[in-house]
């Protein structure tokens, strides 16, 4: 499930939760705030995965480079993959 589809049903939830129900628009908007919220913690995760990767392989630099270009193409992909939902 990607991230366009878990923020419109975290919408979708909410106007269960509320009385009287949500328009289309209102969910719609719901839906795009939730997938923002998301794209923030992705960032955030990501840079504070690299701290760790920094800070814990500082002896062995070589590791820390390998890890953190990973984590960097995850990002990347991921990054596309919400773009592409756009």
């Amino acid at each position: 499930m990607n991230l366009k589809d878990r923020a419109l049903g975290a919408a979708k939830e909410v106007d269960n939760v509320l009385s009287p129900s949500l328009t289309e628009e209102e969910i719609r908007q719901i839906a795009e705030i939730v997938e923002s919220a998301m794209t923030d913690a992705i960032h955030e995760t990501s840079q504070k995965s690299s701290q760790v990767v920094r800070s814990c392989c500082s002896a062995d630099l070589d590791m820390a480079h390998k890890i953190s270009t990973e984590l960097e193409l995850a990002k990347k992909a991921l990054l596309a993959n919400l773009m592409s939902l756009r």
